[in-house]
């Protein structure tokens, strides 16, 4: 299946939480992993330093399109603190597909066999390339690297649009892969959201 994987005010707490569910699952995924299934309880996360990031509003290269339109979705991403960010995580939503059955929605219908059940409704773009190569652990989290203070980093997606329809993304970023690191993130604009239009071709 096609999987890739974020709208402030009131949306901010929603996002949060989903993030941190991600991110601890992430953790113990990791933690399990190097002991080869035999550790039972996660250890203890070391204490994170503060970090202070400034999210540029992010935006699509046109937000007009039609479907097989190549597109780049794109933010950049300083740090405004004293301390490096270990790792910048940006979290989108609204990349995903869904198995939300709806008789009157016909992009449910798949053109080409795949993986997924006839009712799901497909994600609107198809990302060709994202900042890490992949999305972490086939989620919809992926990695920016590290970030030193005062460097800055425009992150893009390359996405072919897919399904017609206007359609958001909703973002938030952050720094580190610890529950503790993303509370010790700060910033301003870290959470956000894109609209775009779809048409028909």
């Amino acid at each position: 299946s096609h999987r890739s994987g974020a709208h402030a005010g009131s949306a901010t707490g929603t996002l949060r939480g989903v993030r941190l569910l991600t991110v601890g699952a992430a953790s113990a995924l990791t933690l399990a992993m190097a002991g080869c299934g035999s550790v039972s309880t996660a250890a203890k996360e070391p204490a994170a330093k503060a970090v202070q990031l400034k999210v540029s509003p992010a935006k699509f290269s046109q937000t007009k399109q039609v479907p097989g339109d190549e597109v780049t979705f794109s933010m950049t991403v300083t740090n405004t603190g004293s301390n490096p960010a270990p790792g910048v995580i940006v979290q989108l939503q609204g990349l995903e597909d869904e198995t939300t059955y709806d008789p009157s929605d016909d992009t449910r219908v798949r053109t080409t066999p795949d993986d997924l059940p006839d009712d799901t409704k497909h994600a609107p773009w198809f990302v060709d390339t994202a900042p890490g190569g992949t999305p972490l652990s086939d989620s919809d989290l992926y990695t920016g690297g590290e970030l030193a203070p005062g460097r800055s980093r425009t992150l893009r997606w390359q996405m072919n649009a897919v399904v017609p329809g206007t359609h958001t993304i909703k973002y938030q970023v952050w720094s580190g892969l610890t529950d503790n690191e993303a509370k010790a993130t700060s910033g301003d604009g870290l959470t956000g959201s894109v609209t775009a239009t779809i048409g028909k071709g």
